[in-house]
């Protein structure tokens, strides 16, 4: 087990199952690929030429040569400029809108998981957190390992090449002088452990600040219940004035405000300590460079070109490790954003579904029957409904009455399936009803809870329940409903008439006696 509380296996199953996400979400990713080769090749571009020129120029090559080599180093690096601008424009385009494309999968996973989870607090926890976590320093979750996984291919690549040229500068120095191969290893060595030791401290700061960005998680949400879903509420200005809440409210948001200050300001010191001690170990390493490929050149063994490229390419490699250590840090701890994501997806649905159709009937004759039924909520031990009993026939009016809370709506979700009983069963023409197709059997029902909402959306998407819909038919049935209720207000009206005349007669009566008690 490592630091971030992973295996090396959990580590690398999870980070592979994120990228296999993020290339089915975007299925133009593979672009990354050409965006980190690009890259690579744009990065030694200028080196390559750079270093072919300076052995042109001091090894006295001919002039059409020069131009040769000047041609190609201009022509390349435009050309290879353009094609990272280009590249790089689509890889952000294609990662603007990767929480999107992930976030419509969590919604589609809500849009389907068993009922019971939609009224479990866990469970909305879970999904706001998700959200939340998305706005912590460089985007937790598929953000940060979308981001960070081209420039790990890119410096993966820079690595690479730069190894290849270690090997040659321990092959060139061959014996030049004494124990040069010895010397030549030895320094290259010491580059890398130089760099390690000072990765060694950026990662320790890394972790710090990923524990930093967890305490700040819980403050976005605070801050989100205060200002998004309560002060912004226009029902809110009622209480807040009436009861006058603004010192309690100020003070609250001020003390959060001023945590969120003291974390940020804590975090922008990790921030500045990772960067101090990248850019120490970079100088110090470069130095180090410069001085033993001045040697070899002294003794003739590289020449002015040799120790650019060299140069160049240990640069290179001192800057991609280090950046490659930590984003690979980095990506330890957004593991545990990536499971959370996935263990959110991975809630099993418990709602066994059943295969049989429900009998058609030319009749509509459908009997359902509560049996001996008793329920209780996930996690609570007090029954709802116990030993539950009724037998009916669609087509019947049937009135449910009862205090509030007695159970009334959960018997309408009980019949509906959107739970199952905790002991007892439901038929359906004699057929338990957990036998049948699920979808099939819910398609018996028309519901309207008592907590609907109308949605944001037109108003014949709301009466259809459906983004597409026939206007006609809206109208119709529109102007109908408004007739019909109209008719029923006034047959009930007409039918009280005699009632709130006498209503009237009492309280005209009632207050001619009292006028004659005051006159007296």
């Amino acid at each position: 087990m490592n630091k971030s509380g992973f295996s090396l296996k959990e580590l690398l199953h999870i980070n592979i199952r994120g990228i296999a996400l993020i290339f089915k979400l975007g299925k133009k990713v593979p672009v990354l690929l050409i965006v980190s080769v690009t890259c690579a090749i744009q990065t030694y571009w200028t080196i390559w030429f750079t270093a072919i020129l300076l052995d042109d120029v001091t090894t006295g090559a001919a002039q059409e040569v020069i131009v040769r080599d000047l041609a190609l180093f201009i022509g390349g690096g435009c050309l290879f400029g353009v094609m990272k601008a280009a590249v790089d424009h689509y890889y952000f385009f294609l990662g603007s809108g990767i929480w999107d494309a992930a976030n419509i999968h969590l919604n589609e996973k809500i849009l389907n998981m068993d009922y019971e989870y939609l009224e479990s607090e866990n469970v909305h926890n879970k999904r706001r957190d998700l959200d939340e976590m998305s706005h912590t320093d460089g985007g937790g979750g598929i953000n940060m390992l979308y981001w960070n996984l081209m420039m790990l291919v890119w410096e993966t690549i820079d690595i690479v090449i730069a190894v290849v040229y270690m090997v040659q500068i321990i092959v060139k120095s061959g014996n030049a002088f004494q124990g040069s191969r010895f010397y030549s290893s030895g320094f290259i060595l010491f580059t890398i452990i130089l760099t390690l030791l000072g990765m060694r401290q950026v990662n320790r700061l890394q972790k710090e600040l990923f524990e930093i960005n967890n305490d700040m998680i819980p403050c976005f949400r605070e801050a989100g219940d205060y200002v998004s879903d309560y002060l912004e509420r226009e029902s809110s200005g009622k209480s807040i004035r009436l009861f006058h809440q603004q010192p309690l409210i100020w003070e609250h948001m001020k003390e959060l405000f001023q945590k969120m200050g003291r974390l940020q300001a804590k975090g922008f010191k990790k921030w500045v300590g990772i960067d101090s001690i990248t850019v120490g170990v970079k100088n110090a390493v470069l130095c180090i460079i410069y001085f033993y490929l001045g040697i070899l050149a002294l003794k003739g063994v590289l020449t002015v070109g040799d120790v650019f490229l060299y140069a160049g390419s240990l640069a290179i490699f001192t800057n991609s490790f280090s950046l490659w250590v930590s984003m690979l840090t980095r990506l330890a701890g957004n593991t545990k954003y990536l499971k959370e994501y996935f263990d959110f997806l991975d809630i099993p649905n418990k709602k066994y579904e059943g295969v049989l159709p429900v009998e058609k009937r030319d009749d509509d004759r459908y009997e359902l029957e509560f049996r001996n039924v008793s329920f209780r909520y996930p996690g609570s031990k007090e029954y709802v409904l116990k030993d539950f009993s009724i037998h009916f026939q669609i087509g019947e009016r049937l009135a449910v009455v009862g205090k509030n809370g007695s159970g009334k709506t959960t018997f309408i979700k009980l019949l509906c399936r959107l739970y199952d009983p905790t002991e007892g069963e439901i038929l359906l023409n004699g057929i338990d009803i957990r036998k049948y197709d699920y979808q099939e059997y819910l398609s018996l029902f028309s519901v309207v809870f008592q907590d609907f909402k109308l949605t944001a959306l037109p108003l014949g998407q709301n009466v259809a329940a459906s983004m597409g819909y026939d206007a006609d038919k809206v109208k119709n049935h529109c102007s109908a409903w408004v007739l019909e209720n109209f008719c029923r207000n006034l047959k009930l009206v007409w039918g009280c008439r005699r009632r709130f005349i006498r209503i009237l007669m009492e309280a005209e009566l009632t207050y001619l006696v009292v006028r004659r008690r005051r006159l007296r």
